[in-house]
């Protein structure tokens, strides 16, 4: 049975996934910290109505929900690009 360090394309390609999840862990943790700091400092300008019964808050609420799924998506595009691109010489 093959050493791991005598496998260096499975390490290869799961130090690439683990670092494209951290950084899109990091983009989508530095979204959902810039609406929360906006939901703390800036209320009043979220609270502006832009159609009746429909804030900006309520927008940016439905945009992080939106960029969650596509990052998402993203993701496991890239992932499974990753994995059939190298996982045959596996």
């Amino acid at each position: 049975m093959a050493t791991r360090a005598a496998m260096p394309e499975p390490a290869h390609l799961a130090r690439r996934q683990r670092t494209m999840a951290l950084r899109m862990t990091a983009l989508l943790g530095a979204m959902y910290l810039g609406f929360m700091l906006l939901v703390a400092l800036a209320a009043p300008l979220l609270a502006v109505q832009v159609a009746p019964g429909i804030s900006i808050a309520i927008l940016l609420g439905a945009v992080m929900i939106v960029m969650s799924w596509l990052l998402g998506w993203f993701y496991v595009a890239w992932a499974n690009r990753q994995r059939d691109a190298r996982g045959g010489a596996i």
